[in-house]
């Protein structure tokens, strides 16, 4: 799977997922099997926001779950020395 995402504000994003075969497109037809989507919202955040990144929620379900908006958090320092 990979991911356009534009930064809204500091601390929200909108992830869309772009299927890359026929299985991601199965996943994405089908979202209320038993998948979570919050590993590729994850994994959107870290590649393309900050590798602190992490996801917190869903805010409009809208589009769900191919394109949503998402709030996040960085954390940085946490346990650091």
């Amino acid at each position: 799977m990979k991911y356009n995402v534009t930064n809204k504000t500091a601390i929200t994003c909108l992830i869309t997922l772009l299927p890359e075969t026929e299985i991601d497109e199965s996943i994405l037809k089908h979202p209320n099997e038993e998948f979570t989507f919050q590993y590729h919202y994850q994994q959107a955040l870290r590649r393309y926001i900050d590798k602190d990144a992490t996801f917190i929620e869903v805010l409009n379900f809208d589009n769900y779950p191919k394109s949503v908006l998402v709030r996040f958090q960085i954390a940085r320092g946490l346990g650091g020395r």
